[in-house]
């Protein structure tokens, strides 16, 4: 039991010392402009684990969509899409081993690919097996 005490008083001693640390950080982050707050003085002695400050952190776009767009990833992705579609207007029921291969993607990436496009209404299942475009409405 004396071992346990000792422990705790040892984990709420370097607690301290690790909060006193991100203070100083965060400290230092606003003085840099990095933005956020120091914590008032009333919380100094208020200890707990340590924390990343949230100071010089961009906040997420609101639209996901606007995120995408701009991301190099995502623009050969939409890119990639739309190779999908004006092949399979060119060569309906194409099967997704064959479409894979033409954008040299994995298999699985390529099933993803077509359940996003189906889902958004770009190609259909067609007859028989393998994919077309959706018809133009």
């Amino acid at each position: 039991m004396a071992d346990l005490r000792a422990l705790a008083e040892n984990y709420i001693h370097l607690t301290g010392e690790v909060e006193q640390v991100r203070r100083a950080m965060l400290t230092a982050l606003t003085a840099n402009g990095a933005g956020g707050e120091p914590e008032p003085e009333s919380k100094a002695n208020f200890t707990r684990p340590a924390r990343s400050p949230s100071g010089g952190i961009k906040p997420k776009p609101s639209s996901r969509s606007s995120a995408q767009s701009s991301h190099p990833l995502a623009i050969k992705a939409a890119k990639v899409d739309q190779e999908i579609v004006a092949m399979l207007r060119a060569t309906p029921g194409l099967r997704t081993v064959e479409i894979a291969k033409a954008t040299s993607a994995k298999t699985s990436t390529t099933v993803e690919r077509l359940k996003r496009l189906r889902a958004r209404g770009s190609v259909v299942s067609a007859e028989g097996g393998g994919w077309a475009s959706a018809p133009s409405p």
